[in-house]
């Protein structure tokens, strides 16, 4: 998908898009907002692409690390006891279960500095 930002009404239809689980890839952000100085629109356009394109990966991968990790250490360091199949398949479970809901998290993070981005208003713009 191609996004052209050039007018206040742009970027209220690019927050639209930004939903929670269902935001489309975008390919291309352009920014030609008229308020914004050229570098600026260059930074803003790498970010918006960035949040759209965003998956939630990096806070999934960190709450099933985390959670994986402070479970084992729990299990072998203060409350040692023999391995059991039964315990590497919660370990598994609970780690899975994490990176699900970290994954949720970094989507929900991610959509509301997008729409954070897209509908702040603008000291220089005319109607945003």
């Amino acid at each position: 998908m191609h996004l052209v930002l050039q007018r206040a009404e742009d970027l209220r239809r690019a927050a639209a898009l930004a939903s929670w689980l269902g935001r489309p890839t975008v390919d291309e952000v352009v920014v030609l907002l008229p308020w914004l100085g050229t570098g600026e629109r260059g930074r803003s356009a790498e970010t918006v692409r960035r949040l759209f394109n965003d998956c939630g990966c990096t806070a999934g991968i960190a709450a099933f690390t985390g959670a994986v990790s402070a479970f084992l250490v729990y299990r072998l360091a203060i409350a040692p006891g023999d391995f059991s199949w039964p315990l590497f398949g919660v370990t598994v479970l609970l780690g899975v279960a994490a990176g699900v809901c970290g994954k949720l998290l970094g989507l929900a993070w991610s959509r509301r500095r997008l729409r954070g981005l897209l509908l702040r208003p603008s000291e220089a713009g005319p109607d945003a």
